[in-house]
């Protein structure tokens, strides 16, 4: 199935690698930003107390996951 989607995905004319490359970048900004989260967190200073409290907000992702669909506008009431 996997395969299937793959396949099916549409690359917008992106060839050698570039989609790959792409998906790379993007993976290497999220890991380099998880780790400076991660540093944050892990610093005992007072100072950064309102931070820390942001990073840990948004790393359990809030209430649930959004996602944008029309299920979450519908038990959100906007529909």
């Amino acid at each position: 199935q996997l395969n299937k989607v793959l396949k099916d995905t549409n690359s917008n004319n992106w060839g050698q690698g570039q989609l790959e490359i792409s998906m790379l970048r993007e993976f290497n900004r999220s890991s380099r930003l998880d780790g400076m989260m991660q540093a944050v967190l892990n610093l005992n200073s007072g100072e950064y107390e309102s931070a820390r409290q942001l990073i840990k907000k948004i790393l359990q992702g809030g209430e649930k996951d959004r996602g944008g669909t029309i299920e979450d506008a519908a038990s959100d009431g906007e529909i």
